[in-house]
């Protein structure tokens, strides 16, 4: 099956899970606590079944998984707290910030020079992110509000992750590395039982259900994106970088508003232009 394929049923995954995921922390479960550790224990299973039937193997690079799962636990706080406050049509194209901020990394502690025209798509990046927040009610203000601050931390948490992550995936198994960040993750997730376990009863089949759903969509994504990347990395990164979900989201709420959220014409109008302009840029600076 051509690369191409994989990369578009990987697009489609992510997007969806993302949809998903908002809906359920709407109306679902609506502690975001609560969700981040239902989510990451259902996954823990099932990296566990996974790995059962390929078998666990030995373990390098130890400081590497550790390190990867440390910013990785951070990056799951950040993504369900921005998940819970931003709308889906500003998280979603704004997960272009973290080739920006994986390219400072770069600079900052692996010694990488930039050009000029890199500095100026970063500078582009940056300011799109400006323009893809914007709202009605806090107008540009909404740039430097704390539910973007979330947004900054978990793109810059999951750019030093992903750094962690490669360097770990070059001495061992997709899947073992997978597992390992996942066991660790749950592990330090621990602690923020203390901020749910008054709702801990409310959890029925219902929401497990739902969020073994989106475990099992994320899964295929990974897996597709990961046989996408193993022929081609160029092309098959700009179709997953689509912001379709921010596209799904603005669909949606055309016809039902009050299902996952709800902004003027205009106002998706400039976030879309500004979404596409980061993308463009993203793009740009990953090739």
């Amino acid at each position: 099956m051509s690369f191409y394929i994989f990369a578009w049923i990987s697009l489609f995954a992510w997007s969806l899970a993302e949809v998903f995921e908002k809906l359920t922390i709407k109306h679902l479960i609506k502690n975001p606590w609560l969700f981040s550790f239902l989510a990451n224990v259902i996954s823990l299973i099932f990296f566990t079944i996974i790995l059962g039937f390929k078998g666990f193997g030995s373990v390098s690079a130890w400081s590497d998984i550790l390190y990867a799962s440390i910013f990785w636990t951070l990056g799951n706080i950040f993504f369900f707290l921005a998940l819970y406050y931003v709308d889906v049509s500003v998280l979603s194209p704004s997960f272009n910030l973290k080739t920006a901020f994986a390219l400072l990394l770069g600079i900052l502690f692996l010694g990488e020079t930039v050009t000029g025209q890199q500095w100026v798509l970063i500078a582009v990046i940056f300011i799109s992110s400006i323009f893809v927040c914007y709202d009605e009610n806090l107008k540009f203000r909404t740039f430097l509000s704390k539910p973007m601050m979330f947004v900054f931390f978990l793109m810059s948490v999951l750019a030093i992750s992903n750094l962690f992550m490669n360097r770990a995936l070059q001495h061992n198994d997709f899947w073992l590395v997978t597992f390992w960040i996942q066991f660790f993750t749950t592990l330090m997730l621990l602690p923020t039982i203390a901020l749910f376990k008054n709702e801990i009863r409310t959890v029925g089949l219902k929401q497990i259900g739902v969020v073994m759903l989106i475990t099992i969509i994320t899964t295929l994504a990974m897996l597709t994106q990961v046989k996408a990347f193993t022929s081609e990395i160029g092309i098959p990164n700009v179709i997953i970088s689509i912001p379709l979900s921010m596209i799904l989201a603005m669909v949606i709420s055309f016809f039902a508003p009050q299902l996952l959220e709800k902004n003027s014409y205009k106002i998706y109008a400039l976030r879309f232009i500004a979404a596409v302009v980061m993308f463009a840029a993203a793009i740009k600076l990953s090739l």
